[in-house]
């Protein structure tokens, strides 16, 4: 008895694409843009933790924006700033601040006040959109893999 194929799997393909400049970069950018869209997803669902203390609830009550008691979305400028790059992960200079914390300036409305440190960047701040992550990647990734493991 004899088997005939009728299909081949090219391997060539797929080891040019991993090896070279092309897949390296495909792959970075896959886990930056995930990043940055859990990141902004993360903020937005309210997860941004500690919350607000009520001294700045109230606030931001008696501004005419309105209230948003989660933290990191009164102007929403923090989180449109959120953005990969060929280098890795920007956002607005502030943002630094939230995530490591730090003490008002004498100057300002709440003088020598700490205000605690608030990660904002999904993949830092929970072990749970960690591997949400790390799932949509690895899904991602292994499309791009059959798309170059082309039957001729």
């Amino acid at each position: 008895m004899s088997i005939k194929a009728k299909n081949y799997l090219y391997f060539n393909n797929l080891i040019k694409f991993i090896e070279g400049k092309t897949g390296k970069n495909n792959l970075s950018s896959l886990v930056r843009e995930e990043i940055v869209e859990s990141s902004k997803d993360y903020i937005a669902a309210h997860k941004v933790k500690p919350d607000l203390e009520t001294s700045t609830t109230n606030i931001r009550r008696n501004r005419k924006r309105g209230v948003h008691t989660n933290p990191m979305l009164e102007s929403g400028s923090l989180m449109n700033s959120i953005r990969a790059t060929s280098k890795g992960i920007k956002f607005n200079e502030y943002g630094k601040y939230h995530r490591s914390g730090y003490t008002t300036a004498a100057k300002s409305m709440i003088p020598n006040k700490s205000v605690p440190k608030r990660e904002f960047i999904s993949f830092r701040a929970s072990d749970a959109e960690k591997q949400k992550i790390i799932s949509k990647i690895r899904s991602k990734f292994v499309k791009l893999v059959k798309s170059k493991l082309r039957k001729k």
